[in-house]
């Protein structure tokens, strides 16, 4: 009599791929930026907030923008020499962006197979952009 043992195959793990692109935003009270930066002529009868957007691509330059989304307009923030580093630990991917004398972007990411949710987020722009501080919402992910 022969026996044959035979394995259940057991289904394989497929790991989440790390996270390499997003865009990171905060609503931030359009008064405080008009305030800090009124050389961006903002439409100051809106009381829709003004977006601060940081969007990073992989080994591409991050970059950083106020949006107006009363007028649709895009207003670039100057970078100097951003670095991009990514830590994974899964399935947590940890983004820095940091220049000589700031942190542009600090933010920590759950990663699942279908989506990715992002756990801490922190930008010193406000600071620099004299964005007086206070409460704002939660940076929203995508």
């Amino acid at each position: 009599m022969t026996t044959i043992r035979s394995t259940t195959s057991q289904p394989q793990k497929t790991q989440a791929q790390p996270l390499r692109a997003a865009v990171v935003t905060w609503l931030v009270e359009r008064r405080a930026v008009i305030d800090a930066q009124p050389e961006l002529g903002l439409d100051a009868k809106s009381k829709k907030p003004v977006e601060l957007r940081i969007a990073f691509e992989g080994d591409t330059t991050p970059t950083a923008e106020f949006v107006d989304p009363a007028t649709n307009r895009s207003h670039p923030i100057e970078l100097t020499a951003p670095r991009v580093t990514f830590v994974d630990a899964e399935p947590y991917t940890h983004v820095e962006i940091a220049s000589a004398h700031e942190t542009i972007l600090s933010a920590t990411l759950r990663i699942t197979e279908s989506s990715a949710k992002l756990l801490y987020a922190r930008t010193g722009l406000l600071a620099r952009l004299g964005i007086r501080g206070g409460r704002y919402p939660s940076p929203i992910f995508s």
